[in-house]
């Protein structure tokens, strides 16, 4: 999942670069695992709006492991069907006529099946790809498809309501009218270019 929307942000940054616009953090390495923060990164291609999410699961769920009990199966399950709700959680520019196309979760630390994924291509070992910390991320894809993408200007993140261990949105943005690094938080939480 990571290479579709990591590819797609550095064509965009390609072609960025030749029209004469400098590099951007989007080519550097993640950063480090920090509870309460998280990366977002945004890419508008054609008609389509992809929000990729790099997040600490302690950010989501509180904890960071497979779940142990019924309890935290149950709590793995709430936060996916928030996350699926694309509409919910991500407000663009309503004069654009973005709608939901696809939702993809992904976490090393959580079974496919829990976090509502179907498919081969998301069979994993949940319990062999924490780090030696004990530490696990989630990430998320979510795309949109607009009606009038030239009318995109902004997309209100609205993560934070949902998810309170959330503090702290590091953002790249990818548009057509360039790059953009913005840190967003409970208070600030419209992205625009």
């Amino acid at each position: 999942m990571k290479q579709g929307i990591y590819t797609t942000l550095a064509l965009c940054a390609c072609g960025l670069l030749g029209a004469g616009h400098a590099p951007s953090v989007l080519a550097q390495e993640h950063a480090a695992h920090v509870h309460g923060v998280a990366r977002l990164d945004v890419a508008i291609e054609g008609a389509t709006l992809s929000l990729q999410l790099e997040s600490p699961l302690d950010n989501l769920l509180g904890f960071e492991h497979a779940p142990a009990n019924q309890a935290e199966e149950d709590q793995v399950k709430r936060m996916s069907a928030k996350l699926r709700a694309a509409d919910r959680l991500f407000a663009p520019t309503s004069a654009a006529g973005c709608k939901p196309e696809k939702v993809t979760l992904e976490s090393s630390a959580l079974d496919a099946e829990l976090l509502g994924e179907t498919g081969d291509e998301h069979e994993t070992d949940a319990h062999e790809h924490e780090d030696e910390a004990g530490h696990a991320d989630l990430d998320a894809l979510w795309q949109f498809h607009c009606a009038r993408p030239e009318a995109l200007q902004s997309v209100e993140i609205r993560l934070f309501r949902d998810f309170s261990g959330l503090r702290e949105l590091e953002v790249q943005a990818v548009t057509p009218k360039g790059q953009r690094g913005a840190t967003l938080t409970p208070e600030k939480r419209i992205l625009t270019w």
